[in-house]
């Protein structure tokens, strides 16, 4: 995977006892907004990194018919959804 660290407008869902799982996201590519569904969250880790609290999803999806491992992150101190890794 490479890091690609781009801002994305991601639709998550909250449970109840305060989980996170994002259910799609939005990222611009080639000068236009590309929609990508979350089919798979397969792991899910929280790391503090220079006193940056973030969870980290890592996600698999089919992006033009070919399965697409990525990793997001979303940074809890100011709110942000990073597509960190593709």
């Amino acid at each position: 995977m490479k890091v690609v660290a781009k801002p994305i407008e991601v639709l998550a869902v909250f449970s109840t006892d305060g989980n996170i799982r994002p259910y799609r996201f939005r990222v611009e590519s080639q000068n236009h907004m590309q929609m990508i569904r979350v089919d798979r969250v397969i792991c899910v880790e929280e790391e503090r990194v220079a006193g940056i609290h973030a969870i980290h999803f890592d996600c698999r999806s089919r992006i033009n018919d070919q399965e697409v491992m990525y990793q997001l992150r979303y940074q809890t101190h100011d709110c942000r959804w990073i597509l960190f890794k593709i």
